[in-house]
């Protein structure tokens, strides 16, 4: 057979095995058997002559990327696509979460703890009831507190009166000189 029948039958092999990928789960071995099956094509092209090769070449360089466009607007209707590719209006997981939206609507609200919160415990605000962490201080049942942070379902709450900001200690009380290392006695000396 001549170079310009191999081109063709490569050609069509490959765009052939391009459309079984779409059904049959190979796991990309029929893809890249696909690809090489076009690049022997190109070769076998250009084996014919320069013209003929450089028209395939252009072929497959335009032609390609339109068709797995188009393959890949099949393969959506296909089993394998729409298990894939999730539909949100099908997905419960991708639909909006009434208690996601519940928990946001709650911060910078104020309540009152229900229980010891160290650092977990139970908060009440407008009436209901949630879980919540303290932001790194007890808190006693009865305080007020306010939403300072909501992570997904997780509520995160400071005293209502206290500042949200992290204590400083003074300037004073911080240790400006190293302590007397003559003074110390080592213990495993």
């Amino acid at each position: 057979m001549d170079n310009w029948v191999w081109a063709i039958l490569l050609l069509i092999g490959a765009v052939g095995l391009g459309f079984l990928e779409l059904f049959i789960p190979s796991g990309g071995v029929l893809a890249i058997v696909a690809v090489l099956a076009l690049l022997g094509s190109v070769v076998f092209a250009f084996l014919q002559g320069m013209v003929f090769g450089l028209g395939l070449l252009l072929v497959v360089v335009v032609g390609v990327p339109f068709l797995v466009w188009y393959m890949l607007q099949i393969w959506q209707a296909t089993p394998i696509g729409r298990r894939i590719l999730l539909d949100p209006s099908e997905d419960p997981a991708l639909q909006p979460n009434e208690v996601l939206e519940r928990h946001k609507a709650l911060l910078g609200k104020t309540g009152v703890a229900k229980s010891l919160m160290m650092p977990s415990g139970m908060i009440e605000i407008d009436g209901e009831r949630f879980d919540a962490v303290s932001a790194g201080m007890p808190i006693d049942p009865g305080t007020p507190i306010r939403v300072v942070h909501v992570d997904g379902i997780n509520l995160t709450v400071h005293p209502a009166y206290s500042d949200p900001k992290p204590i400083t200690p003074p300037v004073s009380s911080v240790v400006t000189e190293s302590p007397d290392h003559a003074n110390i006695e080592d213990p495993f000396a």
